[in-house]
């Protein structure tokens, strides 16, 4: 049976190092035919550049804080059926690649996921989920190793996630790929949603696993505790325009600040956040989604 082409697309900016981790394990993937497009800042386009890989690698400089038109840049650049994306701070199983393009056999299936562990190897940070309305995420039980295929049900849309996924590249073009309202937070979610709503079939796939660091950005630091909650207002704004149901926007807008209230709460527990931190982050949460 031919391979499929494949794509990888990873979004870079100012982690130089994380970059060069990523793309040393995507040279070691065991598959025939793929190509990566990395979509960098300055600096990590210079060490993209310097990366020799066995495969064609394309560079493509992009320094502005959106990771959705930066994945849209490289799409525009793919030349595979399918797109893989992959953060920069996360490295693949040699095996990725090979796992994650299988469901691609069944012309129904327009996307897949798989399984992200922690920097650890051992705790799972995203593995089959759905997602409501909200943009609450629910997960799903998943029994053995074979790829599951993941229901649309009333208000429950299959969710992947940005660091392990795939989607054909006709699909990707004819949703106009990620929206780029979504600067940071919820675009590959409003994406998996907007293909599974019109149909497309949606592919969980155990073995397909990717290793996450969580690298540090502008946004967090390195242990995951925020710097910045505008941008997930702004982003939780939007994906409620488009995805909460008439007369019911307020409601979503309360169920995310309660559960990021909260979450700032467990942080000034563990002491990684003071009670002026909690305020002024907030505070931004609800500057943000006044803005988006």
């Amino acid at each position: 049976m031919p391979v499929t082409p494949v794509s990888v697309v990873v979004v870079s900016r100012n982690r130089p190092d994380y970059l060069r981790r990523c793309l040393t394990a995507l040279g070691q993937l065991e598959f025939p035919a793929f190509e990566v497009i990395v979509v960098a800042c300055p600096s990590g386009a210079s060490v993209a550049n310097q990366k020799a890989l066995p495969c064609d690698l394309s560079v493509l400089e992009f320094d502005k804080a959106n990771i959705s038109e930066a994945r849209n840049i490289g799409i525009a650049h793919a030349r595979g059926d399918v797109v893989a994306f992959m953060d920069d701070d996360a490295v693949p199983e040699p095996t990725w690649l090979a796992h994650l393009t299988i469901p691609f056999e069944d012309d129904c299936v327009a996307q897949s996921g798989g399984t992200t562990l922690g920097r650890n190897g051992i705790s799972v940070q995203y593995a089959a989920a759905q997602v409501d309305g909200f943009g609450v995420t629910h997960p799903v039980s998943v029994a053995g190793t074979s790829p599951v295929r993941l229901e649309t049900e009333p208000d429950l849309v299959p969710r992947l996630h940005g660091t392990n996924m795939a989607v054909r590249r006709d699909v990707l073009l004819a949703h106009d790929g990620f929206d780029q309202r979504f600067r940071f937070y919820l675009d590959e979610t409003d994406l998996s949603r907007r293909i599974a709503l019109a149909g497309g079939g949606t592919v969980y796939v155990p073995n397909a696993v990717v290793h996450h660091a969580s690298g540090p950005s502008v946004m967090r630091r390195s242990d995951r505790t925020p710097r910045h909650l505008f941008e997930i207002g702004a982003s939780g704004a939007v994906f409620h325009k488009k995805h909460a149901g008439t007369g019911t926007q307020e409601d979503a807008r309360n169920a995310l600040f309660d559960d990021r209230w909260t979450w700032l709460l467990r942080h000034m527990q563990k002491g990684t956040l003071t009670p002026d931190d909690v305020h002024r982050l907030f505070r931004e949460l609800v500057s943000g989604y006044e803005d988006g």
